[in-house]
């Protein structure tokens, strides 16, 4: 019992100091839930095959114009729609091709709110309060108290007995008391499945220090030939593809002076289910040999844990009704801060009556 009550006390006051920042963390995640299929279908709704020697002679054709393409990203909405991200001294610049490399939008990266970029920033927000490093590990940090106070929660509403009961029960009484009561339901219902997205969120912040600690990054090949690039995108995006047969591109890295080579992320047939494939092929950008290759099927457990965190924390592990329990967790935790505080307030004002009468007697 006493464990209980300091629970419920913990609760309280870390729910009613971290409020505010959780709903605005829980508002850009349902925000953002479906925000690559929004984005793709207000901007074209038609999906197109891939061809990968057409996105080739549109990145080298982005190159001709005197722009530096340091990659290319399916958008994962729409089937066949992608993103090229390329700098000039005029400032860096996302253009939008679909399968067949017709452009779709020209977009420069300080527009923060039109031509789709609203989901870019929100996005930011999201992971890193638009403040880089320092405020992922503030993300981090906030994830970490969210986790505690679920947990916290769950214990505080925990049944000692009945608990199919508590479980089926509708809230009555006072509209004090259903506030409460509705408030215990919610988070016994959803508790646990909140507490696994917030847990892979919290890995997702500090994922650079996961994979050092547990060995489960992807090396680079410790060699390659070196010379000027005579393989294009487009060759070298086949290459990778041929290897998987069947395989969905889902980004493409450009070569450097010290990484001579296309680094080439793929959704191998049968992966786990997700946006971005894992997949990882290298290609010399010298003479097309495939240098090294990632078969996400066949990870290592280290490597596998890490595979599985961003789609956990975004629902896309369970497909579309994966991602819609994703939405509905998020709504879950607007729903539950709201009552909560209300919840909060009126026990207050309720108190503080009190008080006032048994003072004025």
């Amino acid at each position: 019992m006493a464990a209980r009550t300091s629970a419920r006390r913990v609760h309280k006051y870390l729910s009613l100091a971290a409020a505010v920042f959780w709903l605005l963390q829980a508002l850009s995640g349902i925000a953002i839930s479906f925000r690559a299929e929004l984005d793709d279908w207000w901007l074209s709704g038609v999906p197109t095959q891939t061809s990968v020697e057409r996105l080739g002679e549109s990145i080298e054709a982005v190159e001709r114009d005197g722009l530096e393409v340091s990659g290319m990203w399916a958008t994962g909405g729409i089937p066949g729609q992608y993103d090229i991200y390329a700098s000039a001294p005029g400032g860096d610049r996302t253009i939008r091709v679909n399968g067949g490399g017709d452009v779709l939008r020209d977009r420069p990266d300080h527009e923060k709110f039109s031509d789709g970029a609203v989901f870019e920033t929100l996005t930011l927000f999201h992971k890193s309060l638009l403040l880089g490093n320092t405020g992922t590990v503030l993300i981090g940090i906030s994830g970490l108290l969210l986790l505690s106070n679920i947990v916290l929660g769950l214990i505080t509403a925990w049944p000692a007995r009945n608990f199919r009961r508590a479980l089926t029960t509708r809230p009555r009484g006072p509209s004090s008391a259903r506030m409460a009561g509705w408030h215990r339901l919610l988070g016994l219902w959803v508790g646990v499945p909140a507490a696994l997205m917030v847990a892979a969120g919290i890995q997702l912040a500090f994922l650079d220090t996961i994979e050092g600690a547990i060995d489960g990054g992807l090396a680079d090949p410790a060699a390659g030939p070196s010379g000027p690039v005579t393989v294009g995108p487009g060759e070298a995006m086949a290459r990778a593809l041929s290897r998987y047969p069947g395989g969905e591109l889902t980004a493409l890295s450009m070569p450097g002076e010290d990484a001579p080579w296309y680094r080439i992320r793929l959704r191998a047939t049968g992966e786990i289910p997700r946006q971005f494939g894992a997949t990882t092929v290298w290609v010399s950008s010298v003479d097309g040999r495939i240098l090294g290759d990632h078969d996400a099927r066949s990870s290592s457990p280290a490597r596998r844990l890490i595979e599985w965190l961003y789609p956990i924390h975004t629902g896309q592990i369970g497909a579309v009704p994966g991602r819609l329990l994703n939405l509905t967790i998020g709504c879950w935790l607007v729903t539950m801060i709201v009552l909560g505080v209300l919840s909060w307030q009126r026990r207050a004002r309720r108190v503080s009556e009190s008080r006032r009468s048994a003072a004025n007697q």
